[in-house]
């Protein structure tokens, strides 16, 4: 049960943290921008289709389930 109540705080953690994160991204400096991003994502990848059309992919970091 202990770890059960872990996990779930590990992701109510990562949602108020994302939420501050989008809440505050626009007064951001390209620095901060960019460290705030590493803590709650794994990877973006970026896919720009030949009419200019761009899509991204997010991958969130979320806990690991044993």
């Amino acid at each position: 049960m202990s770890e059960q109540c872990h996990t779930q705080y590990t992701e109510a953690d990562i949602v108020s943290t994302t939420q501050h994160i989008l809440d505050n991204y626009d007064g951001f400096t390209p620095a901060e921008k960019m460290k705030c991003g590493k803590k709650v994502m794994e990877k973006i990848t970026v896919y720009r289709a030949p009419n200019g059309e761009t899509s991204l992919h997010i991958y969130p970091k979320l806990p690991k389930k044993n």
